[in-house]
Parts: C-alpha cells; structure tokens; sequence
C-alpha cells in the first residue's frame, strides 16, 4: 500500500469513525425524545428523554466491543466446524445482527443504577411486552428453522458417501466421468457446520428468552414508571426482532445446502454408476416444499420483524414491577 491509498484509507476510516459517534454512539436527549414518542409516550418531558438517552447510551457503547468478539468468534466457529468457505459478508451481517441482541443480554444482566421497586395492583405478563399474535408468529418461525435441521443432515449423508465413492473412484470424476470436478467440489464435506447452526438457534432462543425474562422481572429501567414501562415494551420487542432475524439469517444456511447440494431427478433413482450413493427418497418432499415456500419463508419472516420493531399502534403501558 502506498502513502496515498494510506492517506486515503485514514481518511475514509476517520469519516467513518466520525459518522459513527455521531449517529449510533453519541446519544442525546432528543433521540431519546424520538424513541418515547414511538413507544408509547406522546410528550416525553426533558427527565424522561434524559432517562431515555441513559438507557440507550448504555447499550450503544456496548456494541463496538461486541461486535468485534461475536465476528472473530462466528469466523473461528465455522472455519472449526469445517465451513471454511462461509463469506465474509455473511460473518459481519451475522455478526451485527447478533450484537443487537446480545448487547440488549448483556445490558439487561448488568446492575440498575436504581434497584428500587415499585409495586402496583397491575400484574405484568409477556403479552403486555409483546403481542400474543408476534409471539406465536416469532416461534412458528423459529420451529421451522429447526426442522431443516433433519433435510439438511439428510443431504449431508448423501453429500459424504459422494464423496467416500469419489475417494475410492478417482478415475470416474472428470468431463468424461460419473461427477466433474467441479460438481463434487461443490458437495460439502462433513455435518459439523449443520450441527452449529442447530447449536446457535438453540443459543439465540436462549438469549431471547433470557432478554425477555429479565425485563418484566428486574428493577425499574428509569425511575419514572411511564418510562420504565415504555423501554420495557422496546426491549422485549426489539431483541425478539433481531432474534428473528438471527433465525431467518441461519435458516438460510440450511436451506442453502438442502437446494443446492441436492438433484432432484436423482432422488430414488438407480445409481448412475455401480456403487454411486443415491439420495433417499424422503428428501423429495423437502426439497419440493423449499422450492415453492423459502421465499414466503423469508417474507413472513420480514414482516414479523416489522410487526414486532414498528409499534403501528399505542402501546398499553404497564406499570407494575414485580
């Protein structure tokens, strides 16, 4: 790199830096102004967008940090579980999708500054956070993402006696052969990245329902209990937002390799050579519903998102602590 791509790198890197204090660091009252009014409070007073922008500095300065663990961590992960090809572009999407929810885990974990409690006649349940209907929308999605757990590891198996056949046969892979180079290259080697993905959905349910847990039971996020209902309400409905998208992002990974490892005229038919692995022919039905359904998927997915971070209606306060 020479002394201008350098000059030009610092600058383009301090711009950004700049950019980035400004607009997702730095926290005022008046984001914490706009914030109120979309959850639920219609004139937020100076001490409660104060209490506001406090709640929101808080998890801001949480991200750089995590977000730089969550990238390096998710590239060791799949490197080890032998998906060494996953992109660099997925890594960081992943990466600051996942900061969303874990900084909200980590903030809800910490200490209150004020651990008093204020107690009322009005019980707070999980539905005041988030509506009972992008609840069950949320776990329809999360379901789903996890039964491609069983297609996957399907073709996985298929994908693995290809490749053992390969082994044994090197002399039928090739232009005039049985499979190209090419073809076989592109038929991953090994579960181990199946079995991560169904580790980390199992680990953002965790987390979502930690997040969700802790905010009705721990003490007053702001001392004014408008408030404090109001941030509540935000942080159920966020973090199971971004825990959505965390899903939506792995089931991806699963289907990815269920469509493109698989070749559908193959599936029950006799073996293209002696001894060539043939898929079963239960993976049909998968492979058929995935075709027709992944993109309904991936915009049902979309919308709960939507659902659950756009309050398109007046939330109902709740007051009471426990």
């Amino acid at each position: 790199m020479g002394l201008t791509e350098l000059v030009v790198y610092l600058a383009v890197v301090a711009v950004a830096g700049v950019v980035a204090w400004k607009v997702v660091i730095r926290v005022g009252p008046v984001q914490g102004f706009v914030m109120l009014q979309r959850w639920g409070i219609a004139e937020p007073t100076r001490e409660q967008c104060e209490a506001a922008a406090d709640y929101l500095r808080e998890r801001r300065r949480l991200y750089p940090l995590v977000l730089i663990v969550l990238g390096i961590l998710l590239t060791i992960a799949y490197r080890v579980a032998g998906r060494g090809t996953v992109g660099t572009m997925a890594v960081l999407l992943g990466a600051l999708v996942g900061t969303l929810l874990v900084g909200e885990l980590v903030a809800a974990l910490r200490r209150p500054v004020s651990t008093a409690r204020v107690a009322t006649l009005v019980p707070r349940r999980l539905t005041d956070l988030v509506p009972r209907v992008w609840l069950v929308a949320s776990a329809t999605i999360f379901v789903l993402a996890v039964a491609c757990v069983v297609p996957a590891l399907g073709v996985q198996a298929w994908a693995d006696e290809v490749h053992a056949w390969a082994d044994r046969h090197p002399g039928r892979i090739g232009p005039q052969g049985v499979l190209t180079s090419d073809a076989l290259s592109s038929l991953p080697r090994g579960s181990g990245a199946i079995w991560l993905t169904l580790a980390l959905l199992v680990l953002v349910a965790v987390s979502i329902a930690a997040v969700v847990r802790l905010t009705l039971t721990r003490a007053p996020l702001a001392a004014d209990a408008a408030v404090d209902s109001a941030l509540r309400i935000r942080t159920a409905r966020v973090a199971t937002g971004t825990a959505v998208l965390l899903v939506l992002g792995l089931s991806g990974t699963l289907t990815e390799r269920i469509v493109e490892s698989m070749d559908p005229m193959a599936v029950g038919s006799p073996p293209v050579a002696p001894g060539f692995p043939v898929q079963a022919s239960w993976l049909g039905a998968p492979w058929s519903v995935l075709n027709a359904a992944d993109l309904l998927y991936v915009l049902a997915a979309l919308v709960v998102w939507c659902g659950l971070i756009s309050p398109w209606r007046r939330q109902r306060l709740v007051e009471a602590t426990r």
